[in-house]
């Protein structure tokens, strides 16, 4: 079998680097790894590069939430490529769902955007 099982932990960095030494244990030759947080793909992105491993050439490696264009200078070079599920977006569209006066109940959908690592 290729793939491992699903992990669960804490969403920190620390966690990315337990779960991804645990992958990289039990198939070393692993060539993707998808983390449900920004913080936990750059946890496994230590563990990998210093298995000697290249971020995305051995390894492709990905993140969910764009956490990092959040907390960082937009003109920074982007090094983890993620999932921008629109925290701005669904910030807005709650705020202005709570702002209605006749509040109706119903779901609204903020679409995700891919953002690839610059590589350059």
């Amino acid at each position: 079998d290729w793939a491992t099982p699903v992990r669960f932990g804490r969403w920190r960095e620390e966690w990315g680097e337990e779960a991804a030494t645990e992958v990289l244990a039990a198939v070393p030759d692993v060539d993707a790894i998808f983390c449900g947080s920004d913080a936990i793909a750059r946890g496994a992105e230590r563990v990998i590069r210093a298995s000697g491993r290249r971020v995305p050439d051995d390894v492709a490696l990905i993140g969910v939430d764009n956490w990092e264009q959040l907390m960082h200078d937009q003109r920074v070079r982007r090094h983890l490529t993620t999932i921008d599920v629109g925290l701005e977006e669904i910030g807005r569209l709650v705020a202005d769902r709570l702002l209605e006066p006749d509040l109706e109940p119903g779901i609204q959908y903020a679409v995700p955007q891919l953002v690839i690592a610059d590589t350059a």
